[in-house]
């Protein structure tokens, strides 16, 4: 199966593809903007007020015209007059400025429903004409247009208006030009009043104040096209120094690692941002995990090297002897009468090249990182009262005490029965091996809140202190200072690696009580009863 291929892309990538999402999102929210400014801000600036005519039609059916706001109808400046359905002026909020029927047809709706529109044409043979066009809106769509071609006197060469003149007067063309009021924007409105007569309100707008729609429109649209380049300046300053704070700590990290590559244990300052503060904690905990495996792997290398220098310095004495012994007897030099005991002295090296091989073989399984103990809930206390059965006979035999404090309550725990007996043998066989007769051996269990306390030891003639240090480092053999006795070393090594693959302990009491000389203490967790 290939394995997928990974694209290594680096930091500032990332900040520069982030920030670029952002700034789609901060340019599609500035459109959105405008084009709500367009729709509902710069409403603010549309004279008149349709809306404010619409929300007021009551005012203009029952003739209180001056309750009109013309202010807020026309803004600043602007000014309003009431016409009846003759033409004649029955109410103005400034000045007077007369219509005719005819003339109010050349104005503008307000609401834009209708809409006039002039401009300049020219005919097939080079004269100067001016087109008005009138077009009908529903629902801001054109309906239908009208048309009328002006000459440069005013006569209407065609039209498409209903009931036209055959030319315009002067105030009629400006009307149309809007050049009647000069700087005003001149609109009508209709309505009905009270006895369901149409009126009409003429409306006079400053152009200056319509201006201000397209200066705050152009106003807005600067600012923003300036902030948008704000925005980039700001982005880029702010990618250079979230680049710079995000790199600077790596760089520390990275130059750690190296450090520590070097075989140099590497220090990382503080710092004040949290997620850097957990990696350099992380990073710390794992050079000091990792200082401590390499600690104790030089010692394990040590005490390999030491246990195999160990195992042929005791492998290399008993054979040396069956060799030298065997060439001995085959060359004839041993007498009869001294025959026997070399015999004897030869099994008993060979016996003890067994014992030694056997329990290196022993040690050897239980360093295999492979090595499982098959554990159940069991009983404690009956586990040794099994095997201090067992072993009572041997001790009867060859003159040795025992005092056994067992509780008459069950104690549980996870065991491999088979390796743990190993435990007892070795302990207890090395007061048999290393004492006389005459020795008590001392076996106690105690139950503890979470754990289980076992004691075994004996009041014989104790550990020289040279070696209890290394009591439970293979090959570790004090023979000399106890009775002669011949051991290979290994029994104590495997009694512990048998006790911590069970989670427990096992320590050499330094200052026994009870007039005990040789004590070992063990700690093992407790469980449940096997259901």
């Amino acid at each position: 199966m290939k394995n997928k291929r990974v694209s290594h892309k680096s930091i500032l990538s990332l900040l520069v593809k982030n920030y670029v999402v952002v700034t789609v999102f901060v340019l599609f929210f500035c459109t959105s903007l405008i084009g709500y400014f367009r729709k509902h801000a710069l409403h603010e600036y549309d004279y008149p007020r349709v809306s404010y005519l619409e929300a007021h039609e009551d005012l203009l059916r029952a003739g209180e015209y001056d309750k009109i706001n013309d202010k807020r109808l026309l803004g600043s400046g602007g000014f309003f007059e009431i016409l009846d359905e003759d033409c004649n002026i029955i109410y103005t909020t400034k000045k007077k400025v007369p219509f005719t029927q005819k003339e109010l047809n050349y104005l503008d709706y307000v609401g834009e429903k209708v809409r006039l529109v002039m401009a300049e044409g020219t005919t097939k043979d080079g004269k100067l004409t001016q087109v008005i066009t009138k077009s009908y809106f529903i629902d801001d769509e054109i309906s239908h247009s009208d048309y009328m071609v002006l000459d440069n006197e005013y006569n209407i060469m065609c039209s498409a208006w209903e009931n036209h003149p055959t030319r315009l007067t002067r105030r009629e063309y400006n009307i149309v030009s809007e050049q009647l009021l000069k700087g005003m924007d001149m609109r009508q409105y209709r309505f009905k009043n009270s006895e369901d007569k149409f009126y009409t309100m003429v409306t006079f707008v400053e152009d200056q104040v319509n201006g201000k729609r397209k200066d705050a429109y152009e106003m807005l649209v600067m600012g923003i096209v300036c902030g948008i380049l704000a925005y980039f300046i700001l982005i880029a300053v702010s990618i250079r120094w979230t680049y710079h704070n995000v790199m600077k700590p790596l760089n520390l990290l990275d130059k750690a690692i190296k450090t520590f590559e070097e075989g140099d244990v590497p220090s990382l300052p503080a710092t004040r941002r949290r997620e850097y503060m957990e990696i350099f904690e992380s990073f710390s905990k794992m050079v000091d995990k990792l200082t401590k495996s390499e600690e104790t792997r030089k010692r394990l290398e040590e005490e390999r090297s030491q246990l195999f220098a160990n195992l042929t310095h005791d492998l290399k004495t008993p054979i040396t002897v069956i060799v030298g012994y065997s060439k001995a007897i085959c060359d004839g030099l041993i007498p009869d009468n001294e025959m026997q005991m070399y015999f004897e002295s030869i099994y008993q090296k060979a016996a003890h090249l067994s014992d030694l091989i056997t329990a290196f073989a022993e040690y050897s399984k239980l360093e295999h990182p492979e090595f499982v103990l098959d554990t159940k809930p069991m009983d404690l206390c009956e586990v040794f009262r099994v095997y201090l059965a067992k072993l009572y006979g041997q001790l009867e035999i060859e003159g040795f005490k025992l005092v056994a404090e067992i509780p008459e309550k069950s104690l549980y725990c996870m065991l491999d029965e088979f390796h743990f007996t190993r435990v007892l043998e070795n302990i207890v066989g090395n007061s048999i091996k290393y004492n006389s007769s005459g020795t008590t051996i001392f076996v106690k269990l105690e139950e503890k809140e979470e754990h289980i306390e076992m004691y075994l030891g004996d009041d014989g003639c104790g550990i020289p202190e040279n070696i209890k240090e290394n009591v439970f480092h293979a090959f570790s053999v004090g023979s000399a200072a106890r009775n002669g006795a011949e051991g290979v070393g290994l029994g104590l090594a495997v009694a512990r690696k048998i006790v911590e693959s069970h989670n427990g302990t096992i320590t050499l009491v330094e200052q026994p009580q009870g007039g005990w000389k040789t004590l070992y203490h063990m700690e093992f967790p407790k469980t449940r009863r096997k259901p």
